[in-house]
């Protein structure tokens, strides 16, 4: 194989260096960085883990949830692996192209590329679709504030365009802060709720049934969920690129993800047990569908989530919809605005899109559930390992191609005698080339199975709760 030539996408810095090496800003600390990761996977999918932990059980639920973090921290490790072996290789990113993509483009080409690209529109338009059925659901539970499920969608729906179609959302960041303050104040709410309703008779007697999820509907259920609220993996590169010691991100995401898990299981075990004591009614939906219609306190704690949901959508639709525009109309380059017919074109069908889908599948639980298993099964779970298996087959073709020059130029050198110096080395580092492989391989063999199971069981749950 000839050598690779060196790509020039922008200017880069070398691996493992202060700089990231695909860095737009730095200065975040560890501790920073740990609570960024945290706040990004507490979201508004918390909601549906007491859901989660009723399908997978009061007790495997955890163990699992405990497997899909370490499997989390596994994939975010090797997309940061596929960065270095990229860097090694020469590769200089352009300025326009995100960092995951970038991994996809050199590790399969221009299909890899688009794969992850679209991958992570759909996903990105799915927690749309969330959100939206969240506001409307939320509005629908409260019966001073609903007009029906699907007239509460359309009314969405026509809030949600116009600030979808403004050119720069920045201003609602502020407010979809608010969401982390929003989503413990209702868990506090909730609290009290439950235990002013049952006390804590639900932790004294735990039926050894409810320890294990009791079909395998129920258990892609929970997956599906959990992955979701673990969904960090596409911001990997983001949150490293703003950390000032970006040689800690492995770490970083290590203590994040373990505090994220251990405040799930509080959030998912202890609503659980809190709510369902024996004769109590199950958890089937989002948990605000546990509060009391008719409570003041409730229907602050639903206005106040449906608000955080609503500004929350642009700030996933219009990257999702800016990744559009440029596939269809080659805009988003050189800071090249998308002229503005196009733009709300673009987002109206989208928006349309995702009313559309909201109003056919009114379950926020499913909605989580689906894209979890396969969207954040694909991103998390597949994608990771595949790259990185074939960037080390990529990258063992060129450090060859790079060591047969060196060799020519030492037996010049050499006044044409060969020299067998580093020739273990080399040995040691296939072999090592090989561990990780053959790890990648039992990874994405894994991801490929859980995710084609979970997401068709997950669909078939889909079609069911529309035939009805």
């Amino acid at each position: 194989m000839a050598p690779r030539e060196v790509k020039k996408y922008g200017s880069m810095s070398p691996p493992n260096s202060k700089t990231s090496a695909f860095s737009a800003s730095q200065g975040t600390s560890f501790g920073s960085t740990v609570a960024n990761l945290s706040k990004i996977c507490v979201g508004t999918g918390v909601l549906a883990l007491p859901y989660s932990f009723a399908q997978g059980g009061v007790l495997c639920s955890v163990f699992g949830l405990a497997v899909i973090a370490v499997w989390n921290s596994y994939s975010i490790s090797r997309l940061l692996k596929c960065e270095e072996i990229i860097v090694s290789m020469g590769f200089q990113r352009r300025g326009d192209v995100g960092t995951f993509s970038a991994i996809a483009k050199e590790a399969v080409g221009n299909v890899g590329l688009s794969l992850v690209d679209y991958t992570i529109v759909i996903m990105m338009v799915g927690v749309c679709i969330s959100y939206q059925v969240a506001a409307a659901g939320f509005l629908a539970n409260d019966p001073t504030l609903s007009f029906g499920t699907a007239a509460n969608t359309v009314l969405t729906a026509v809030v949600l365009l116009p600030i979808s179609c403004v050119p720069d959302i920045g201003f609602l960041s502020k407010y979809s802060v608010m969401g982390l303050g929003a989503i413990v104040i209702s868990f506090l709410v909730i609290f009290y709720h439950g235990y002013t309703e049952y006390g804590l008779s639900g932790f004294g007697d735990v039926p050894v049934s409810t320890l294990y999820p009791d079909s395998l509907t129920n258990l892609s259920h929970w997956y599906g969920v959990s992955c979701f609220c673990f969904g960090i993996s596409p911001m990997t590169f983001n949150v490293k690129d703003s950390m000032s010691e970006p040689s800690t991100m492995n770490s970083a995401c290590r203590v994040a993800l373990l505090v994220v898990f251990l405040s799930y299981c509080v959030i998912g075990d202890g609503t659980l047990l809190l709510l369902t004591p024996d004769g109590a009614p199950g958890i089937t939906g989002d948990i605000l569908q546990s509060l009391p219609a008719a409570s003041l306190m409730a229907s602050f704690v639903r206005i106040s989530m449906t608000f955080v949901c609503l500004v929350s959508f642009p700030l996933c639709m219009v990257p999702a919809a800016e990744v559009v525009e440029g596939k269809l109309f080659m805009t988003g380059k050189n800071s090249e605005p998308t002229p503005v017919h196009l733009r709300v074109m673009t987002r109206s069908v989208l928006v349309a899109v995702s009313t559309t889908v909201a109003a056919l599948i009114p379950s926020f639980v499913l909605i989580v559930s689906l894209i979890g298993c396969l969207c954040v099964g694909l991103v998390t779970f597949i994608f990771p390992p595949f790259f990185h298996m074939m960037l080390l087959k990529h990258q063992r073709e060129y450090n060859r191609d790079s060591k047969e020059r060196h060799s020519l130029l030492d037996v010049e050198s050499h006044n044409g005698e060969f020299t067998d110096e580093g020739a273990g080395v080399i040995q040691e580092e296939e072999e090592e080339r090989m561990k990780k492989i053959r790890l990648d391989r039992v990874m994405l063999v894994l991801g490929v199975i859980s995710t084609i199971f979970t997401t068709g069981m997950t669909l078939g749950s889909v079609a069911e709760s529309m035939r009805t």
